[in-house]
């Protein structure tokens, strides 16, 4: 298929004047995002979950659609939505964390970040990543 691309001039040339190869990038780029796509779809997998969480409201019940992608065991499980989002339920704390981006790869324990500080089981994780169509990252040898 011909497809038209824009490219604004300075990096046209920059690729140009590098041999950069613009239609196999392009061709893996959009084959890398189908497989994405078809892994995130969850389309017949959803559920609802009914998950009981204490916050600053207090106590109540959220309905979770989407599909269970990973649980560590005793008491943090990871959601993927309907909508795409990525959501983590601590049962200990009785919490959910929408996480911003869960592809970072931080292990910082900050909530709301990436999947990484949730599980310290690296098959976990990686399988989390996996589901959500993103590849893990597994930092080793850091003091």
């Amino acid at each position: 298929m011909d497809i038209t691309v824009y490219l604004p001039d300075e990096i046209g040339r920059w690729a140009k004047e590098h041999d950069v190869n613009l239609s196999a990038m392009l061709r893996e780029a959009v084959i890398e995002e189908r497989q994405r796509r078809e892994v995130v779809d969850i389309g017949g997998e959803s559920e609802v979950h009914e998950l009981y969480t204490e916050d600053d409201i207090g106590g109540h019940t959220v309905r979770l659609h989407g599909k269970e992608i990973a649980y560590d065991g005793r008491h943090v499980t990871a959601y993927l939505t309907e909508d795409g989002g990525v959501f983590v339920y601590h049962g200990d704390e009785q919490q959910l964390y929408e996480l911003g981006d869960p592809a970072d790869p931080n292990p910082d324990p900050g909530y709301g970040k990436g999947l990484r500080p949730w599980f310290d089981d690296d098959a976990t994780y990686v399988g989390a990543m996996a589901a959500i169509g993103e590849k893990a990252i597994i930092d080793v040898g850091q003091a």
